[in-house]
């Protein structure tokens, strides 16, 4: 039997994959792409296949940029929605402090009503451990405003 050779490789042997800083890959491309990478490897003295891997590593970074500005989009409308969501909430709690207030710039029992109504529901929102009234005041505040208005409705009912 006779063995045939395979003709010996000129130049020095391939890196194992592991210890390689580039790999070949093969690919087509149009006529005119191909021109511009020549014309753009000649205009800065480096070879078509430099020119190449400095366009994909361009187009990768520049992808990954989009990515990033897509999650940071993302990111931004969840928070708009939460602030929208707490600004509504806010708006029902600013109502309600304008009650109050009124309620103390005036003698009405029904709006005094409503100030001993509103200052019960917040103390009871934050027992429950809401944190409403760090936006009116301290807890503190409310518990004055209620005894306030425990006094005036006392003193209404008489």
């Amino acid at each position: 039997m006779v063995e045939h050779e395979s003709p010996k490789r000129r130049g020095r042997p391939r890196l194992p994959d592991d210890e390689r800083k580039r790999h070949t890959m093969t690919f087509r491309m149009r006529d005119e792409l191909r021109a511009s990478y020549i014309a753009r490897a000649e205009k800065n003295g480096s070879s078509v296949s430099e020119e190449v891997e400095k366009s994909l590593e361009k187009e990768a970074a520049l992808a990954e940029t989009i990515t990033n500005q897509k999650d940071i989009i993302c990111n931004l409308q969840d928070v708009i929605a939460t602030k929208e969501k707490q600004i509504l909430e806010y708006k029902d709690i600013l109502s309600e402090y304008k009650i109050v207030t009124k309620a103390m710039q005036s003698s009405s029992f029904y709006m005094i009503k409503q100030a001993h109504d509103f200052a019960s529901q917040l103390l009871d929102d934050m027992a429950a451990g809401r944190d409403l009234a760090t936006r009116i005041g301290n807890r503190g505040d409310i518990e004055k405003l209620l005894i306030i208005m425990k006094t005036l409705l006392a003193q209404n009912s008489e």
